[in-house]
Protein backbone atom coordinates (compact mmCIF):
# COMPACT_ATOMS: atom_id res chain seq x y z
CA UNK A 1 0.00 0.00 0.00
CA UNK A 2 1.67 3.23 -1.16
CA UNK A 3 1.84 6.15 1.27
CA UNK A 4 3.52 9.53 1.34
CA UNK A 5 4.87 10.61 4.72
CA UNK A 6 6.57 13.96 5.19
CA UNK A 7 8.80 14.90 8.10
CA UNK A 8 8.93 18.63 8.81
CA UNK A 9 10.56 20.96 11.29
CA UNK A 10 13.05 23.76 11.69
CA UNK A 11 16.76 23.28 11.03
CA UNK A 12 18.39 21.26 13.79
CA UNK A 13 15.31 19.33 14.92
CA UNK A 14 16.53 15.95 13.64
CA UNK A 15 14.45 15.50 10.49
CA UNK A 16 17.11 13.69 8.49
CA UNK A 17 17.93 11.30 11.34
CA UNK A 18 14.27 10.43 11.90
CA UNK A 19 13.48 10.15 8.19
CA UNK A 20 16.21 7.55 7.81
CA UNK A 21 15.13 5.74 10.96
CA UNK A 22 11.55 5.55 9.71
CA UNK A 23 12.59 4.09 6.35
CA UNK A 24 14.72 1.50 8.18
CA UNK A 25 11.76 0.61 10.40
CA UNK A 26 9.60 0.01 7.35
CA UNK A 27 12.24 -2.25 5.86
CA UNK A 28 12.54 -4.21 9.11
CA UNK A 29 8.81 -4.85 8.85
CA UNK A 30 9.11 -5.99 5.23
CA UNK A 31 7.54 -2.90 3.70
CA UNK A 32 9.09 -1.29 0.64
CA UNK A 33 10.04 2.29 1.44
CA UNK A 34 12.33 4.92 -0.03
CA UNK A 35 13.77 8.12 1.38
CA UNK A 36 13.58 11.39 -0.55
CA UNK A 37 14.68 14.87 0.45
CA UNK A 38 13.98 18.46 -0.46
CA UNK A 39 15.61 20.10 -2.19
CA UNK A 40 17.51 17.40 -4.03
CA UNK A 41 17.14 13.77 -4.95
CA UNK A 42 17.48 14.30 -8.71
CA UNK A 43 20.27 15.63 -10.89
CA UNK A 44 18.61 19.01 -11.32
CA UNK A 45 17.42 19.02 -7.74
CA UNK A 46 20.96 18.56 -6.41
CA UNK A 47 22.24 21.42 -8.59
CA UNK A 48 19.49 23.66 -7.27
CA UNK A 49 20.27 22.52 -3.71
CA UNK A 50 23.86 23.73 -4.08
CA UNK A 51 22.65 27.10 -5.35
CA UNK A 52 20.20 27.45 -2.47
CA UNK A 53 22.87 26.47 0.08
CA UNK A 54 25.67 28.64 -1.25
CA UNK A 55 24.13 31.84 -2.62
CA UNK A 56 23.59 34.14 0.35
CA UNK A 57 22.21 37.02 -1.73
CA UNK A 58 19.38 35.23 -3.50
CA UNK A 59 16.10 37.12 -3.71
CA UNK A 60 13.23 35.59 -1.66
CA UNK A 61 11.04 35.13 -4.73
CA UNK A 62 13.89 33.51 -6.67
CA UNK A 63 14.48 31.24 -3.68
CA UNK A 64 10.81 30.26 -3.68
CA UNK A 65 10.80 29.45 -7.39
CA UNK A 66 13.99 27.39 -7.18
CA UNK A 67 12.48 25.28 -4.40
CA UNK A 68 9.40 24.73 -6.54
CA UNK A 69 11.53 23.70 -9.52
CA UNK A 70 13.44 21.18 -7.40
CA UNK A 71 10.16 19.85 -6.02
CA UNK A 72 8.70 19.38 -9.49
CA UNK A 73 11.70 17.26 -10.46
CA UNK A 74 11.43 15.19 -7.27
CA UNK A 75 7.70 14.62 -7.72
CA UNK A 76 7.95 13.56 -11.36
CA UNK A 77 11.11 11.47 -11.22
CA UNK A 78 11.12 9.96 -7.72
CA UNK A 79 7.89 10.28 -5.74
CA UNK A 80 5.23 9.53 -8.37
CA UNK A 81 7.10 6.49 -9.78
CA UNK A 82 7.61 5.09 -6.27
CA UNK A 83 3.97 5.54 -5.31
CA UNK A 84 2.83 3.95 -8.57
CA UNK A 85 5.05 0.97 -7.70
CA UNK A 86 3.17 0.64 -4.42
CA UNK A 87 6.09 1.86 -2.32
CA UNK A 88 6.07 4.05 0.78
CA UNK A 89 7.82 7.39 0.34
CA UNK A 90 9.30 9.21 3.32
CA UNK A 91 10.29 12.73 2.38
CA UNK A 92 12.64 14.87 4.46
CA UNK A 93 10.83 18.21 4.00
CA UNK A 94 7.96 18.80 1.60
CA UNK A 95 5.70 21.66 0.58
CA UNK A 96 4.94 22.80 4.15
CA UNK A 97 8.58 23.80 4.60
CA UNK A 98 8.06 26.31 1.82
CA UNK A 99 5.06 27.76 3.63
CA UNK A 100 7.00 27.94 6.89
CA UNK A 101 10.25 29.36 5.53
CA UNK A 102 9.29 31.48 2.54
CA UNK A 103 5.82 32.34 3.85
CA UNK A 104 6.01 32.80 7.61
CA UNK A 105 9.78 33.35 7.64
CA UNK A 106 10.44 35.49 4.56
CA UNK A 107 7.00 37.08 4.48
CA UNK A 108 6.05 36.06 0.93
CA UNK A 109 2.37 35.78 0.05
CA UNK A 110 0.86 32.58 1.46
CA UNK A 111 -1.77 32.30 -1.28
CA UNK A 112 0.94 32.53 -3.94
CA UNK A 113 2.96 29.82 -2.18
CA UNK A 114 -0.10 27.56 -1.92
CA UNK A 115 -0.76 28.02 -5.63
CA UNK A 116 2.82 27.18 -6.57
CA UNK A 117 2.85 24.24 -4.15
CA UNK A 118 -0.26 22.82 -5.79
CA UNK A 119 1.30 23.19 -9.23
CA UNK A 120 4.65 21.62 -8.34
CA UNK A 121 3.09 18.72 -6.40
CA UNK A 122 0.08 18.27 -8.71
CA UNK A 123 -1.98 18.51 -5.52
CA UNK A 124 -0.30 15.47 -3.98
CA UNK A 125 -0.84 15.66 -0.21
CA UNK A 126 1.00 13.58 2.40
CA UNK A 127 -0.97 10.84 4.12
CA UNK A 128 0.78 11.92 7.32
CA UNK A 129 3.04 14.81 8.27
CA UNK A 130 5.29 14.54 11.31
CA UNK A 131 6.44 17.81 12.83
CA UNK A 132 9.57 17.65 14.99
CA UNK A 133 9.20 20.57 17.36
CA UNK A 134 11.61 22.03 19.91
CA UNK A 135 12.59 25.42 21.37
CA UNK A 136 14.19 27.63 18.74
CA UNK A 137 17.34 28.25 20.79
CA UNK A 138 17.92 24.51 21.20
CA UNK A 139 17.54 23.87 17.47
CA UNK A 140 20.01 26.66 16.65
CA UNK A 141 22.52 25.28 19.17
CA UNK A 142 22.22 21.82 17.64
CA UNK A 143 22.93 23.20 14.19
CA UNK A 144 25.98 25.06 15.50
CA UNK A 145 27.31 21.97 17.28
CA UNK A 146 26.80 19.88 14.16
CA UNK A 147 28.91 22.30 12.15
CA UNK A 148 31.68 22.24 14.77
CA UNK A 149 31.77 18.45 14.89
CA UNK A 150 31.91 18.11 11.10
CA UNK A 151 34.41 20.99 10.90
CA UNK A 152 32.65 22.09 7.76
CA UNK A 153 30.78 25.20 6.79
CA UNK A 154 27.28 23.87 6.31
CA UNK A 155 25.32 27.06 6.68
CA UNK A 156 22.34 27.52 4.40
CA UNK A 157 20.36 30.63 3.62
CA UNK A 158 18.33 29.75 6.71
CA UNK A 159 20.85 28.62 9.29
CA UNK A 160 22.52 32.02 9.39
CA UNK A 161 19.26 33.92 9.80
CA UNK A 162 18.27 35.77 12.99
CA UNK A 163 16.52 34.13 15.92
CA UNK A 164 13.43 36.19 15.03
CA UNK A 165 13.36 34.55 11.60
CA UNK A 166 13.62 31.06 13.09
CA UNK A 167 10.92 31.90 15.63
CA UNK A 168 8.57 32.90 12.80
CA UNK A 169 9.36 29.66 10.99
CA UNK A 170 8.80 27.55 14.09
CA UNK A 171 5.50 29.28 14.85
CA UNK A 172 4.54 28.83 11.20
CA UNK A 173 4.98 25.08 11.40
CA UNK A 174 2.82 24.94 14.53
CA UNK A 175 0.14 27.01 12.83
CA UNK A 176 0.08 24.63 9.88
CA UNK A 177 -0.05 21.58 12.15
CA UNK A 178 -3.14 22.90 13.94
CA UNK A 179 -5.05 23.18 10.67
CA UNK A 180 -4.97 19.49 9.75
CA UNK A 181 -5.73 16.19 11.43
CA UNK A 182 -3.05 14.58 9.25
CA UNK A 183 -0.27 16.15 11.32
CA UNK A 184 1.30 14.89 14.51
CA UNK A 185 3.67 16.96 16.63
CA UNK A 186 6.60 15.16 18.26
CA UNK A 187 8.90 16.66 20.88
CA UNK A 188 12.24 16.86 19.10
CA UNK A 189 14.07 17.35 22.40
CA UNK A 190 13.49 13.73 23.39
CA UNK A 191 16.04 10.96 22.98
CA UNK A 192 16.52 9.88 19.36
CA UNK A 193 15.23 6.37 20.02
CA UNK A 194 12.21 7.69 21.90
CA UNK A 195 11.32 9.91 18.97
CA UNK A 196 11.69 7.00 16.55
CA UNK A 197 9.34 4.87 18.65
CA UNK A 198 6.72 7.62 18.86
CA UNK A 199 6.86 8.14 15.10
CA UNK A 200 6.65 4.43 14.38
CA UNK A 201 3.56 4.00 16.58
CA UNK A 202 1.87 6.88 14.79
CA UNK A 203 2.81 5.64 11.34
CA UNK A 204 1.58 2.09 12.00
CA UNK A 205 -1.96 3.47 12.31
CA UNK A 206 -1.90 4.19 8.58
CA UNK A 207 -1.69 0.47 7.87
CA UNK A 208 -4.18 -0.88 10.43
Amino acid sequence: MSKLISIEGSDGTGKTTQSLALVNNFKKHNKEAILAREPGGTNIGEILRKILKNDKNIEPLSELLLFQAARTELIEKIIFPALKSNKIVVVDRYKDSTLAYQGFGRGLDIELINLLNNISTQNLEPDLTILLDMPVEEAINRTSQRQQVSQQITETNFEDESIDFHTRVSNGFRTLAKKSDKWIIVNGSLDINQISEIIWKSVKNLFD
